[in-house]
C-alpha cells in the first residue's frame, strides 16, 4: 500500500487550516454581533473606560481620587489589576451622566460575559497576525483593548490618549499624548 504523496499532505493540511481559520473567524464575528447587540439594550448603559498604568517604578493609584481628576465628577467603578511585570487600574464610568454607579458593574458584566471569550480565540490568530498586533501577553481584555487603540488609533477604537502627569503620588497635569511624544515633558508644564 502507498502512501499520500508530498502534494497530497500540502494539501490536506492547507485544508485544515483553512476551516480552522474559517472556525476561528466564524467565533470572532459571533462575539462582536454579541457585543453589537448590547448596545441595542436599555438595561446596558454605555460605558467608557479609562485606564491608569505607571510608566516608572512605584505604586500604581488603585484608588479613586487619580480617576476623580480626569472624570470630573462621573460615577465610576475602580478595577484594579496586577499581573506578572506590569499593574494597572481601570475606572469604567457612563456615557450618561444620570447613571447610579451600581448599574456601571451589571453592564460591566453583560460586556465581559462576551469579552472572556475572545481572548482565547485571539490567541489563535495565525502566527503572522499575532506578530504584527504584538498583543500583551494577559488574560485581561482591557489592556488587550488599549494596546490595540494606542498602536492603532485610527484603524480601531480611535482613543483618546491623554497622560495624567505626576510626581510621588501627586497628580501635576493632564496633557494630550502627542505633545509629550514631541516635545517631550519640558514643554507640558
Amino acid at each position: 500500500m502507498r502512501g499520500k504523496s508530498p502534494i497530497q499532505d500540502r494539501k490536506r493540511i492547507h485544508m485544515s487550516l483553512q476551516d480552522t481559520s474559517k472556525t476561528l473567524f466564524e467565533s470572532l464575528n459571533e462575539c462582536r454581533r454579541r457585543l453589537g447587540d448590547l448596545r441595542n439594550r436599555a438595561d446596558v448603559p454605555a460605558l467608557s473606560v479609562a485606564m491608569f498604568r505607571l510608566e516608572a517604578p512605584g505604586t500604581i493609584p488603585f484608588h479613586g481620587q487619580a480617576f476623580s481628576r480626569v472624570l470630573a465628577g462621573k460615577p465610576y467603578e475602580v478595577q484594579p489589576y496586577i499581573g506578572l511585570g506590569e499593574s494597572f487600574s481601570l475606572g469604567f464610568y457612563p456615557l450618561a451622566d444620570d447613571l447610579p454607579t451600581e448599574r456601571i458593574l451589571s453592564a460591566l458584566n453583560a460586556v465581559e460575559r462576551i469579552t472572556g471569550e475572545l481572548i482565547p480565540l485571539l490567541r489563535e490568530l495565525p502566527r503572522s497576525a499575532l506578530a504584527l498586533l504584538r498583543l500583551p501577553q494577559t488574560e485581561n481584555w482591557w489592556r488587550i483593548v488599549f494596546h490595540l487603540g494606542w498602536h492603532l488609533p485610527r484603524a480601531f477604537l480611535r482613543p483618546t490618549r491623554r497622560r495624567l502627569l505626576g510626581h510621588d503620588a501627586v497628580a501635576s497635569g493632564i496633557r494630550e499624548e502627542v505633545v509629550i511624544q514631541l516635545h517631550g515633558m519640558a514643554r507640558t508644564g
